[in-house]
C-alpha cells in the first residue's frame, strides 16, 4: 500500500510538472510570436498612417490653391450676390448649370460632391444638382477649415441619417475683394477614398497570416463605427473596445487585448488627430498561436503518456519486488 502511495504522488508529481513545462513553453513561445506580431503590425500601421496624410495634405492643398484662383473667386461672387437662382428643371437649364459648376468647381479631387452655399446654408450649385436648393445647416454638421486663420483643422465624421453611413462634409468661407465672407464651397468627402488611403498602402497580405485594418470615428455623440464598410449592405454597428477607447485617448498601453467581438488580439493602434480617427492593425490569437496551441496539445499528450507509463512500470516493480521470496 505505501508503495502505491508512492507510485500515486509520482504520478502526480510528473503530471504537474508536465503541465507546468508544457505551459512555460508555451507562454514564452506565444509572446515571442505576440511581440513579432506587434512589431509587423506597428510598422504597417505606421505606412498607413503616413499614407492617410499625404493623402489629406494633397487634398487640401488642392482645395486651398483652387480657391486662390481668380476666376474661381470672380464666378462664385457673381453667383452668391446675384438674387436670381438657377434650378435644375430642364435640358438647358441643366446645361447652364453644367457649365457653371465647370467654372467653379475643381476637377481633380475624388468626393462625393462640390457646393457652392450661402451663408445661411442654402446650396446654389452643386455637382449634384439634387442637393440645389438644398438647406446644408453648418452648425455642428460640418467642419469649418479657414486656411486664412489656420491650416490646421480637426475633421469630423457624422452618421447620414438617410444614407445611414459615415459622411464628413467640410466647408470653407468664399469672400469678396474686401475680404468680407460671402459664402462658403462645401465639399461632401469620399469616405471610401479616406479609407482606401489607410487600407491599401501598406501590403497587408504579406503579412502571415494576413492582418485586418480598420478606421474608426465618433459618427455620433456616443457611438464610433468604420468611417467606411466595403460591403454596401453592412449596417455600421457601434464598436468598443479598450484598444479602441485607449487610442482616442492617445494612450498605447498594450497589445494583447479583447476586440470590440471580443475575441483575443494582437493589435497595434493609434489616433491621426487631424481626422478624429483611430486606425486599427489587428490580427486574432486564435490564428497566429494556432501552431503553438497544437503543439501545447501535442506537448501535454506525449507527457501524460509518459507519466502513465513509468507510472504502470513503477507500480508492476513494486509489486513483483513486494511478491519476490525474502
Amino acid at each position: 500500500m505505501p508503495n502505491q502511495c508512492k507510485a500515486g504522488k509520482f504520478l502526480i508529481t510528473s503530471l504537474l510538472v508536465t503541465c507546468g513545462l508544457a505551459l512555460a513553453i508555451y507562454k514564452h513561445n506565444t509572446d515571442a510570436i505576440a511581440r513579432l506580431a506587434h512589431k509587423e503590425q506597428t510598422d504597417i500601421l505606421n505606412i498607413s498612417r503616413s499614407s492617410y496624410q499625404q493623402y489629406e495634405d494633397k487634398l487640401f492643398k488642392s482645395i486651398f490653391r483652387h480657391l486662390l484662383l481668380a476666376q474661381t473667386a470672380q464666378e462664385a461672387e457673381t453667383l452668391l450676390s446675384s438674387t436670381k437662382r438657377i434650378r435644375p428643371s430642364d435640358h438647358m437649364e441643366n446645361a447652364k448649370l453644367k457649365q457653371k459648376s465647370d467654372k467653379i468647381f475643381q476637377h481633380d479631387i475624388d468626393v462625393e460632391s462640390i457646393s457652392l452655399l450661402t451663408n445661411g446654408g442654402i446650396n446654389i450649385l452643386s455637382t449634384d444638382f439634387s442637393l440645389i436648393g438644398r438647406y446644408q445647416p453648418l452648425e455642428n454638421t460640418a467642419t469649418l477649415i479657414d486656411p486664412l486663420k489656420s491650416e490646421e483643422f480637426s475633421l469630423t465624421f457624422l452618421m447620414d441619417p438617410i444614407l445611414n453611413k459615415p459622411a464628413l462634409y467640410v466647408v470653407l468661407p468664399i469672400r469678396n475683394n474686401i475680404g468680407k465672407r460671402i459664402g462658403y464651397y462645401g465639399l461632401n468627402l469620399n469616405t471610401k477614398s479616406i479609407h482606401q488611403s489607410i487600407t491599401e498602402s501598406a501590403n497587408i497580405s504579406d503579412l502571415n497570416p494576413p492582418a485586418s485594418v480598420r478606421a474608426v470615428s465618433y459618427t455620433t455623440a456616443n457611438k464610433i463605427t468604420e468611417i467606411y464598410e466595403p460591403n454596401s449592405t453592412a449596417r455600421y454597428r457601434p464598436m468598443k473596445s479598450k484598444a479602441i477607447i485607449n487610442g482616442f485617448n492617445n494612450m498605447n498601453e498594450r497589445y494583447l487585448y479583447l476586440d470590440h467581438l471580443k475575441r483575443p488580439t494582437v493589435g497595434a493602434y493609434a489616433l491621426i488627430d487631424s481626422a478624429n480617427m483611430v486606425v486599427l492593425v489587428e490580427r486574432q490569437q486564435s490564428i497566429l498561436f494556432k501552431r503553438e496551441v497544437e503543439r501545447l496539445r501535442q506537448v501535454l499528450a506525449i507527457g501524460m503518456l509518459i507519466s502513465f507509463a513509468l507510472f504502470i512500470i513503477l507500480t508492476k516493480h513494486k509489486s513483483h519486488s513486494e511478491g519476490a521470496p525474502t
